[in-house]
């Protein structure tokens, strides 16, 4: 690297050329050196090297978007949550994974909604999101393709897969298993979690009405909501996408996997839950 000229605090960038090629899949360490510092020894080599781990999979595992909307039937400006909520569900029906947590409402589950704030970087308020819990600032609901298109093409560590699915009509229990497939090591705590998502939630009572704040328009189009009134009454509303139950934490499930993975191992943890009537 010849022909800098860099003031103190300044940065550059550069691309390793030619790149680094891998003979065998799985874990390889790769640590890059600083030297030759304007053509003679750092007075502090104690900084001058950076270390990392590169994993070479066998193949990429099919990667999904998780995005996670605070909303709320008493907010006016989440009739915005919906209609894109609606439009990536639509748009993406198979890569993203759209859940509506509900705060106030007669759809909230407590503790999900209770830990939103702090899983949404820098929360604003209602309505806002996190796309696959990652990044250092939220989403805005008109914001969430951005984030998806910043997401979808990460190479995750694992599928992540439903199987042994089963549902006793009888007593509502339903129970299931959640299994990944490993494809790279993993040295830091993951978790397993499930939530479970309903949709046309409706009901009859003041509080399942929608506040709007585009009705009349003055607010400018939103999905046909301008022609709604404020509230929208209950009888004319139904709720998609919305979270019913975590499991088991918003933070996963403790010790559903073991803190040291080596690629090619298959984990899973069974799930149960009754659904309410």
């Amino acid at each position: 690297v010849t022909g800098l000229s860099l003031a103190i605090g300044e940065s550059d960038a550069f691309v390793c050329t030619p790149s680094i090629v891998f003979a065998e899949e799985g874990s390889h360490d790769i640590t890059v050196t600083i030297s030759n510092i304007n053509g003679g020894d750092d007075e502090n080599g104690e900084n001058n090297s950076l270390s990392s781990m590169v994993s070479v999979v066998p193949f990429i595992p099919e990667k999904k978007v998780l995005g996670e909307e605070a909303t709320g039937t008493w907010c006016p400006w989440c009739t915005r949550g919906t209609c894109f909520m609606d439009y990536m569900a639509e748009t993406y029906p198979d890569t993203w994974i759209g859940v509506a947590v509900h705060n106030s409402d007669p759809m909230t589950i407590t503790e999900y909604d209770a830990a939103l704030p702090s899983i949404i970087p820098n929360f604003p308020g209602y309505p806002s999101g996190t796309v696959d819990r990652s990044g250092d600032d939220y989403y805005d609901p008109s914001e969430f393709e951005e984030g998806y298109m910043e997401r979808i093409n990460a190479v995750t560590p694992a599928t992540c897969e439903i199987t042994n699915f089963s549902f006793n009509s009888d007593t509502r229990e339903v129970t299931f298993d959640v299994e990944s497939e490993f494809v790279a090591d993993v040295s830091k705590e993951l978790r397993f979690m499930a939530i479970l998502l309903e949709d046309s939630c409706s009901g009859t009572s003041s509080d399942w009405a929608q506040a709007n704040a585009y009705a009349g328009g003055g607010n400018g189009p939103m999905c046909g909501y301008e022609d709604m009134p404020n509230p929208i009454p209950a009888a004319q509303m139904k709720y998609d996408h919305v979270a019913r139950a975590i499991l088991d934490t918003p933070f996963g499930t403790e010790g559903s996997l073991p803190e040291t993975i080596s690629a090619g191992e298959t984990h899973s943890y069974t799930y149960t839950y009754t659904i309410p009537e």
